[in-house]
């Protein structure tokens, strides 16, 4: 193997010694003199320990009206028997439930599936943990610990995330994973172990995370920033670390995607260069000529992210036209295969059909960008498409189909099939000229291009019914890849609603009649009523999801001015702007423009002062610590309703 590819060899373990009574007091790592030297201790406290003590006094400056409440609740709890320790389960804060992957609101009895899959701990797990509470008051610290001096976890006790905060946002990220399989975080990792092994992938899942609080988001955003800067473009440094915090950065990169912005692709560019530089595409060949069986955890890993960054490069490539610059290899659909066949986690499953129907679209596109909108072939193509795409996805099992992830890239498919490159203009910034769009019109549109298109609007619907079966609450899981299909899908239907100057004989009231798209509009736009930044929010409100509410609605109105002058319009690509622009009331804002443009002139609003921001990230953290802490309550009071109705059944 490469020697720029590190593997992770097992450590030595260390003799364990008694630290003497001073250090046991103080606290801190013991280090033992030299003869004839004089002792001194270590006076570096572990990140760990400075984060427990900062989080106890956040605990401690709680307003009387909680600590009544919890004092209360405590107290009700306890005379009830119900257990008050050992129940360390991840909890959504937005409905207080268990964040358990694929957890569904249809599920009468949510509790009892908890208990099921194991997330109450037990007794002797709680003694084990009590025992080394003790053990540790007497033994030198682990040296797994937290080194604050460290620079690449320095930001932990900056922003004052202690170890609570930071395992809830990483079991919520954990519940994000069947949006992403291509970077998993076993359960066995911890914060502590992350920030000392993995430390790029635990801030990024982290900021990931965190989109509930734009201003700590913010603040571990500008922290990755910063952090790829000096480890990759300063030092050069390349390693799976890296290359995993990279791509679950791009994942959910609509969280800080200013529109108009070119870094999405940049940073996608040095993902593939990792790619190449660590040799994952050569040595994911190799390796499996060599090997039958993925027994090394760095090979699965590794195996992921070459799968994932083509995924990424190819979504990506298929929204903004931009050229895919890793190209699809046979050795990924065998990568794809073994982790199907060998699964580590539930969500490897998932990895080859989404390979398997990525590759399918880059054919999709590159046939119809060939052909041109003149070809004669287009509708026979689609049709020979939908059969392959048909059969594709029947050949899927119930589960696998019943996954958000494949459901999109199956109606992203079908939907670029039916539209057949005459509707979506593949990440075109500027509309052609009169001149071109005359050339590019048809001039006989045979029968079966205005059939496929009748289909692709019934395609935008189903869909978008689909789509709505979503809780609102998941709206902050959903990877950049939903949100894109979920604009195609918008794009789509606008256009076929409003007029196709490309193929004249095409009806807008076809669309009309058959999807109500301002109904379906409200619908979005009362889901994205979470997501609306709060008035006191101290930061710019400049990226893609947090404008998505605003975008939204702009496109509603304009959309509802567009059918009342349908008589006029006769380029859809103008529809939005024109139109809007006529609206007395925006226009004399400056509103008519799209509102993902208003920070393209780079006129961003001045960033409040330090302090202003230190308290907003300060009692973001505080919230997290309390939601937590609620939601474990919450849970054993469920758990002790549950075992005492069953108790009084027998």
């Amino acid at each position: 193997m490469d020697n720029a590819i590190s593997t992770d060899s097992p450590r030595q373990p260390k003799k364990v010694t008694l630290a003497c009574e001073k250090c046991r007091v103080l606290k801190v790592k013991c280090i033992r003199p030299e003869e004839g030297q004089p002792y001194v201790p270590d006076q570096t406290l572990n990140a760990y320990s400075q984060s427990r003590n900062s989080e106890l006094e956040l605990h401690n400056e709680r307003n009387p009206e909680l600590e009544s409440k919890l004092t209360n609740i405590i107290g009700l709890l306890s005379q009830s028997g119900a257990p008050l320790h050992g129940v360390q389960t991840p909890v959504d804060p937005d409905c207080g439930l268990a964040a358990i992957p694929e957890y569904s609101n249809d599920n009468p009895h949510p509790t009892a599936e908890w208990m099921s899959q194991g997330y109450l701990a037990d007794p002797e797990l709680n003694e084990a943990l009590g025992a080394s509470e003790e053990q540790n008051t007497t033994e030198v610290v682990p040296e797994k610990s937290w080194d604050a001096t460290a620079i690449d976890a320095a930001w932990i006790t900056e922003l004052g995330l202690g170890p609570v905060v930071l395992e809830h946002l990483l079991d919520k990220f954990r519940g994000m994973a069947s949006y992403f399989p291509f970077v998993q975080l076993s359960y066995a990792w911890t914060a502590a172990s992350m920030a000392e092994d993995r430390p790029f992938l635990l801030l990024a899942a982290v900021a990931a995370a965190s989109s509930q609080y734009c201003h700590l988001q913010d603040a571990l955003i500008r922290q990755f920033k910063q952090t790829l800067s000096q480890r990759v473009i300063i030092a050069g440094e390349k390693d799976l670390d890296l290359l995993q915090g990279l791509l679950v950065h791009l994942a959910w990169y609509h969280f800080h995607f200013v529109p108009g912005s070119a870094q999405y692709y940049q940073y996608l560019q040095i993902g593939i260069g990792m790619v190449i530089e660590l040799r994952l595409d050569q040595e994911a060949a190799e390796l499996l000529e060599q090997r039958t069986e993925l027994g090394d955890a760095y090979i699965r890993e590794a195996c992921r992210a070459y799968l994932g960054c083509y995924y990424m490069s190819s979504i990506i490539s298929m929204s903004s036209g931009k050229p895919n610059n890793l190209q699809f290899h046979e050795a990924m659909l065998r990568c794809a295969m073994i982790l199907q066949q060998q699964p580590e986690f539930d969500t490897d499953l998932l990895i080859y059909p989404v390979t398997k129907v990525l590759q399918f679209a880059e054919e999709v596109c590159e046939t119809y960008q060939s052909e041109g909108i003149h070809g004669t072939r287009l509708y026979i193509h689609a049709e020979r498409f939908t059969t392959r795409l048909e059969e594709w996805w029947s050949s899927l099992s119930t589960d696998l189909r019943s996954t958000v992830l494949l459901i999109n890239c199956y109606h992203t498919v079908k939907i670029r099939i039916q539209e057949m490159g005459l509707v979506y203009c593949y990440g075109q910034r500027r509309p052609p000229s009169p001149k071109a769009q005359e050339d590019s019109t048809m001039l006989s549109t045979p029968p079966m291009v205005i059939s496929n298109l009748v289909k692709c609007v019934s395609s935008t619907k189903e869909y978008l019914d689909l789509f709505f079966t979503i809780p609102a609450v998941e709206h902050n899981s959903l990877p950049i890849s939903a949100w894109y299909q979920v604009i195609l899908t918008i794009f789509v239907l606008y256009r076929l609603s409003v007029g196709l100057p490309e193929v004249p004989e095409w009806n807008g009231e076809i669309a009309q009649e058959t999807v109500n798209l301002e109904e379906y509009l409200d619908t979005l736009l009362s889901n994205l009523q979470a997501i609306k930044p709060s008035p006191d929010r101290q930061i710019p409100t400049k990226s893609l999801f947090s404008m998505m509410h605003e975008i939204i609605g702009s496109v509603k109105n304009s959309y509802a001015l567009t059918k009342e002058n349908l008589a006029h319009v006769h380029d859809s690509h103008h529809a939005h702007h024109d139109l809007a622009s006529k609206n007395t009331a925006a226009s004399a804002q400056g509103l008519h423009r799209c509102p993902a443009l208003r920070y393209s002139s780079r006129r961003i609003a001045q960033a409040p002062d330090q302090p202003t921001l230190q308290n907003a990230i300060a009692t973001e953290v505080q919230k997290i610590g309390d939601e937590k802490l609620w939601g474990d309550i919450l849970l054993m009071d469920a758990f002790h309703s549950m075992t005492g109705s069953s108790a009084t059944a027998f």
